[in-house]
């Protein structure tokens, strides 16, 4: 068994069960962890309310067949209700795509540090994650007609496009640039 007390923020949370949940979490040390949070749905949780999408929280983890969150303190959320409407779509949106593209148990600390600068001054760019994560946004052309510079990024496929050709692509699949 291991125990482990890191940073973390929360990028999604699942219902699973009657009373439980499971909880993405980008964390420092570990990298990108699902994480059981046993009684996460019950009224009176003491975990439920530190776990919100969009949290930094401090963790204490513990992994014996699976990881499980067993305390949690928010530290700051940065989705919650003081944050503008337009901002908290641009972060939700910085989230769907950590989600696709961030391996699982694999910590990057350049990452870290700038979801979290970036997210306390409510100031990131969908390009400068792309680049931490090893694609360049610079560098790339549209994957249809080659042109440049290109607008849209495809999750799915991992391409860039251009403006006119991403009209072509599912737009659920698409992020801006």
């Amino acid at each position: 068994m291991n125990e482990y007390v890191t940073e973390g923020i929360v990028l999604h949370v699942r219902n699973q069960r009657e009373t439980d949940r499971t909880a993405d979490i980008f964390t420092r040390k570990l990298g990108r962890v699902d994480a059981k949070v046993t009684g996460g749905r019950k009224p009176l949780s003491k975990l439920a309310p530190h776990l919100d999408v969009l949290s930094l929280v401090k963790l204490r983890l513990v992994e014996k067949n699976q990881v499980t969150v067993v305390d949690a303190l928010g530290e700051e959320s940065f989705g919650g209700g003081h944050i503008a409407p337009a901002l908290r779509s641009r972060a939700l949106i910085l989230v769907y795509l950590l989600r696709f593209l961030l391996p699982r148990a694999e910590p990057d600390e350049r990452l870290w540090h700038y979801l979290v600068q970036g997210f306390r001054a409510g100031a990131w760019q969908t390009g400068d994650v792309l680049r931490i994560l090893g694609y360049a946004p610079e560098e790339a052309s549209c994957a249809l007609c080659g042109r440049r510079p290109v607008a849209l990024f495809h999750l799915k496929g991992q391409e860039f496009f251009c403006e006119r050709c991403g009209s072509k692509a599912p737009q659920n699949e698409l992020i801006w640039l």
